[in-house]
């Protein structure tokens, strides 16, 4: 029995010399994190509130610093696309982040002016190269920046999808020395795409051609909304791309002539187009066969 008992005191010494020796590792300020390491290059996301957050969820010292939380928090900053962090012995940390990439301007099409879409900016909504809306707080030259990117505008469970297909149209469109200015899928789902001469500011409007180019088939987007990232290739095969590439094709023949004159091409047709010219320009309306 005594030797049962010097083995319970000895065991119960053990016990609370470990609790208090964690609780001193937990609270020794040598163990306290000072520095803050910030391993990647921050371009968008404002420095000041980065370390500002980070610094906020720094609760704990090396060894009871919660990594998971801090990450978390970082990642809710809107311009965080990934986060990894790493201790350092024995006092800090090391922040390696990616941020997102802009895509286009955002606006619900709910907000949409159809007079002026470029005025539908609320210079604050953007939509990253992976399809994701965002809104940080954009500074005016940030707001500067991206104003002349183009504008992208639909329903928001469709902007993925509208970026991988607007990534092919774009490449489409190159080949003609134009870029896409806006990109609008409407309530209907049916699909109107204004371009620019390269050398154009994306929000000039004066200069634009509108391509009216109407819907998609249904099971279209179904399949688009499941197209994996390394099956983009396929989107070459859809409806709104091929249509782009029949402008193309056009522009390339004989619509290069009188690409000043136009303002809108209507390519809802099955066997042809209609053009609308712009209010300086006396013609008659073009019609082809394709």
């Amino acid at each position: 029995m005594k030797k049962i008992a010097q083995l319970s005191v000895f065991i119960t010494f053990i016990t609370i010399s470990l609790w208090y020796g964690v609780k001193w590792i937990q609270y020794d300020d040598k163990f306290k994190i000072k520095h803050i390491v910030l391993m990647s290059k921050v371009t968008q996301q404002n420095k000041d509130t980065l370390l500002q957050v980070t610094r906020s969820n720094l609760n704990g010292n090396f060894f009871s610093l919660d990594i998971n939380k801090l990450r978390t928090a970082i990642e809710s900053l809107p311009w965080i696309k990934e986060v990894s962090i790493r201790k350092v012995w024995s006092n800090s940390i090391q922040i390696r982040l990616k941020e997102k990439q802009v895509s286009a301007r955002w606006v619900n099409i709910e907000n949409l002016n159809n007079k002026s879409p470029a005025g539908s900016w609320d210079k604050h909504s953007l939509l990253s190269k992976t399809g994701e809306i965002f809104t940080p707080e954009l500074d005016s030259a940030q707001q500067a920046q991206y104003s002349q990117f183009s504008l992208f505008s639909g329903p928001e469970n469709l902007a993925g999808t509208m970026v991988s297909k607007c990534s092919k149209v774009s490449e489409v469109l190159a080949t003609i020395k134009y870029s896409l200015s806006n990109c609008i899928l409407d309530q209907r789902r049916a699909w109107t795409l204004s371009i620019l001469p390269q050398q154009m500011k994306a929000n000039d409007e004066k200069q634009m051609i509108h391509l009216v180019l109407g819907k998609s088939e249904t099971n279209e987007l179904r399949h688009l909304l499941q197209t994996k990232k390394e099956e983009s290739s396929e989107l070459s095969k859809h409806k709104i791309v091929k249509k782009v590439q029949l402008f193309v094709s056009l522009y390339k023949q004989v619509l290069y002539k009188y690409k000043n004159n136009i303002n809108r091409i209507d390519m809802r047709y099955t066997n042809g187009f209609a053009i609308a010219w712009k209010e300086d320009y006396q013609s008659n309306h073009i019609q082809g066969n394709t």
